[in-house]
């Protein structure tokens, strides 16, 4: 609207008369003042009168020291004809008039995309900075990735402080980590060396917490990746095992084995997907925190045909165990007793028998001879 009455506002057309506001002088408005004053319009409304078009549109109704009210040109048709050019005139010099003006412009060339506004110049602002920020942890999350891949341990002896970029090693092991970032820095990765020499002090990105946020996060995407390909696959088997850690915490971890199909094969997989905390562990509870982290990864347990636990009677019993909790509402989950559990208890049966436990022995002292480093062998 506002650009149709900038660019094309109502124009009387040559054969339109003008309403006479003084009869004893006969004075009415000029055409002609449309021509001298670009920013003239002439509104037939009511008495009819002059409006500054820039004025009514982008001023605020009011200006001047105390804020005066603006009416005549502005929020008012001026019809007094006798001094219109003196008043004319004296508009165009008004600094109200002049803002109108250049706000009148700027709103011409945003309109035509001729430039961009404030608030879209501030939005690409945000937009340049986020990408920067990326940027700048590209190389952070390839060598945190790299150690994942690899089975390196990021972090040393001594983790805190300068990572020391430009400067020889230190004497102290300081992790993986900070080691593969001093090389990719020596190397010229320009993501890594313009992130350090436009380093601030509360954003360099090479903290512990800061490690272990981007560790969740890439955990988390390829749990999403796995669980986006059992969906596909629609129907799976579940794996679980439980163990007491450090903290005596009972940690459960839940893989998931299902088919996928690979241009025209079709191969099994065997994911690790979570560990989960478990509260108890009776078969109850853990056939209930069985089906909520399903449900919790977004899928159907209706799609669950096969379990795979230890023979613990918690797990494998008949009445009280998980597997025969989780069939009473998903008959099609068959269990089968895990066969790494299985070769487990025949290991441990067979070591019972001397010349079986003789013999283990011996290969695990041949395996520790050929992998311990020759200057700590003892001969």
């Amino acid at each position: 609207m506002k650009y149709r009455l900038l660019t094309s506002p109502w124009k009387p057309d040559n054969g339109y008369i003008f309403p006479i506001c003084y009869v004893k002088r006969n004075l009415k408005f000029q055409r002609r003042w449309l021509d001298q004053f670009e920013w003239l319009v002439y509104t037939s409304s009511g008495a009819g009168g002059a409006i500054c078009k820039y004025c009514a549109l982008f001023t605020t109704g009011g200006a001047g020291r105390g804020w005066q009210t603006l009416k005549s040109l502005v929020t008012e048709p001026f019809n007094k004809w006798k001094n219109a050019i003196e008043q004319f005139k004296k508009h165009s010099q008004c600094a109200y008039h002049k803002s109108a003006l250049l706000m009148a412009d700027q709103f011409m060339s945003i309109y035509s995309n001729k430039s961009k506004s404030v608030v879209a110049q501030l939005d690409l602002k945000d937009s340049m900075e986020v990408e920067l920020d990326r940027q700048r942890l590209i190389p952070i999350v390839e060598t945190i990735i790299m150690c994942g891949r690899q089975e390196l341990a990021l972090r040393g002896s001594n983790d805190s402080g300068d990572v020391g970029f430009g400067c020889p090693e230190p004497e102290e092991n300081d992790g993986n980590f900070r080691s593969l970032l001093r090389m990719r820095y020596n190397c010229g990765d320009k993501n890594l060396i313009h992130h350090v020499q436009n380093l601030a002090k509360n954003a360099t990105y090479f903290s512990p917490d800061i490690q272990n946020e981007l560790i969740e996060t890439c955990g988390t995407l390829i749990q999403q990746k796995i669980v986006e390909d059992v969906k596909t696959a629609k129907y799976f088997s579940v794996l679980l095992d439980e163990t007491t850690d450090i903290s005596t915490k009972e940690q459960v971890s839940l893989c998931l084995r299902y088919v996928s199909k690979q241009e025209h094969i079709y191969v099994m997989k065997e994911n690790f997907i979570t560990y989960v905390v478990a509260e108890e562990t009776t078969g109850g509870k853990l056939a209930e925190l069985i089906l909520d982290n399903i449900k919790r990864l977004g899928l159907d347990a209706r799609n669950m045909v096969g379990q795979g636990y230890d023979g613990a009677a918690a797990m494998s019993g008949r009445f009280k165990g998980v597997q025969s909790i989780i069939r009473e509402d998903h008959p099609q989950a068959l269990y089968v007793h895990c066969s790494s559990h299985v070769l487990n208890l025949a290991l441990s049966h067979s070591c019972m028998i001397p010349a079986i436990r003789n013999t283990i022995g011996t290969i695990k002292s041949i395996g520790n001879f050929l992998t311990v480093r020759p200057r700590e062998r003892h001969y």
